[in-house]
């Protein structure tokens, strides 16, 4: 390999290299957000247990403790669909940002290759017209 060959690779890889860590800089990103996202669940989990289990301990009834299981029951399912909406906005938004990336890509490639064909078609009127 000449180093004239070199050296047009060297373009092309440092944008490859450069789409890379765009990538790996979205995906840190929403790793980040779920992880707050999980932190916080974990949290007010814990502290709502140790509520739910004082309560417990301190009812008087077994209907005390039935009405708080069916409680707990229900806030548990409200809970559960809350954090799954939050885990779908939060794919969404990465989604809308890996998609907008590869369109800027993608358009920006198209716009290398029109400028490619038009300076070969340029380069080969000009051979074409020397002959």
């Amino acid at each position: 390999m000449n180093a004239t060959s070199f050296q047009q690779l060297i373009p092309g890889q440092a944008t490859n290299f450069s789409n890379l860590f765009e990538l790996s800089n979205t995906s840190s990103s929403v790793l980040e957000r779920l992880f707050k996202l999980n932190m916080q669940v974990l949290k007010t989990a814990l502290a709502e247990n140790q509520v739910i289990w004082e309560t417990a301990l301190a009812s008087k009834s077994p209907q005390e403790l039935i009405a708080l299981s069916a409680n707990t029951a229900k806030a548990s399912a409200e809970k559960a669909a809350i954090y799954g909406r939050q885990v779908q906005e939060i794919f969404s938004g990465a989604q809308s940002e890996a998609t907008a990336a590869v369109v800027s890509k993608l358009e920006r490639a198209q716009r290398d290759g029109q400028r490619v064909a038009d300076k070969l078609s340029t380069e080969s009127t000009v051979i074409i017209a020397t002959t």
